[in-house]
């Protein structure tokens, strides 16, 4: 043990094979009094020896393990850093980039929508000292109605299915296959306003024509200050001939009496609002799974008062089998009289 202590001890103070081995015959004679025999000399200078190169051996591999992690360690902190910094520096340029596009796109898409409303919302201001009273009246064409539907769908991340679905329950409320649908807004800051009977108070100009409302937001019969809107509905085919009123047209006016408020009389003419409309085309938003639901739905209908109208006519046949039955049964009562 004190061999191995000391082979230990010296093996850590030096840094040479003679040196230890000289280190460990002294220790030997300080323990003994005397220097160990050539054997014992032998013995303990192979096994130092042995012990020397299986200390060399290690500590070799010790220095290269040290090595192999320092430099390891070296490129993990220096050159994989800076390939770290340098993807991260690539990445947050490229996030970068595609958000400023984004927003650009976003703004862009924004003023867009912004500049179909304008086009088919018309306003007007009338003002008579503190008193103003602001009209607004939106066609819905067949651009506003689709800008409108992927504004929805913009907005609440919609699935395609879900887009349908909006787009399906809008068209419907709107009914534009067979309606004209006009959207009356008011905000009125002057004196009460009385437009009822309101079907009264608005018409359609188309050509040389001019048509009243089929329907309309009945609220819109009742005295009112501050704001109000409502839908007015204008029948899309002629009462006399079925024919598509808008085909060949260019343009649609709406007119508001002046009777509606004192505000508009103050100007001496009635309050009108137009529309180019030739490039409109409702059609174009009939199309896919919503236009094979909105059909179904017309023909469903169309079913409906067909089915309506052949039990009226049954009943109608019945009536007149009946008058038949009745005036063959008195003829024959004659007959036998004679």
């Amino acid at each position: 043990r004190e061999t191995r202590k000391g082979l230990s001890f010296s093996i850590n103070k030096s840094h040479s094979a003679p040196a230890a081995e000289s280190s460990v015959v002294d220790f030997h004679a300080q323990q003994h009094g005397t220097p160990p025999g050539p054997a014992s000399t032998g013995e303990n200078a192979a096994g130092i020896s042995n012990a020397l190169k299986k200390f060399q051996m290690f500590a070799c591999a010790n220095s290269a393990s040290r090595q192999a992690r320092g430099d390891e360690k070296n490129i993990s902190t220096t050159g994989g850093l800076n390939i770290d910094r340098t993807k991260i520096s690539s990445w947050i340029k490229i996030l970068t980039i595609a958000t400023f596009i984004t927003a650009i796109c976003a703004t862009a898409y924004a003023a867009a929508i912004d500049n179909i409303l304008l086009r088919w919302r018309k306003s007007e201001l009338y003002q008579d000292g503190t008193s103003n009273l602001t009209v607004a009246v939106t066609y819905y064409s067949a651009e506003l109605v689709e800008a409108e539907i992927q504004t929805e769908a913009e907005k609440n991340l919609w699935t395609q299915d879900e887009l349908e679905k909006y787009k399906y329950r809008y068209l419907q409320m709107l009914n534009l296959s067979e309606m004209i649908p006009i959207k009356v807004e008011f905000v009125n800051n002057g004196p009460t306003m009385h437009p009822g009977p309101f079907d009264k108070m608005i018409d359609m100009k188309i050509g040389n024509k001019t048509y009243e409302p089929v329907d309309y937001d009945k609220r819109l019969n009742f005295a009112f200050q501050g704001e109000k809107e409502g839908l007015v509905f204008f029948s899309r085919f002629d009462p006399k001939t079925g024919k598509n009123i808008l085909d060949g047209q260019k343009r649609v006016t709406i007119t508001l009496s002046a009777g509606i408020s004192p505000l508009i009389a103050g100007r001496g003419r009635m309050a009108r609002f137009f529309w180019d409309i030739k490039n409109d085309d409702p059609s174009k938003l009939y199309a896919g799974q919503t236009a094979a639901r909105l059909e179904t739905d017309r023909l469903l209908k169309r079913l409906e008062n067909l089915r309506k109208d052949r039990a009226d006519e049954e009943a109608r046949l019945r009536a007149i089998d009946d008058e038949i039955n009745t005036i063959q049964t008195r003829l024959d009562e004659l007959a036998s009289i004679q």
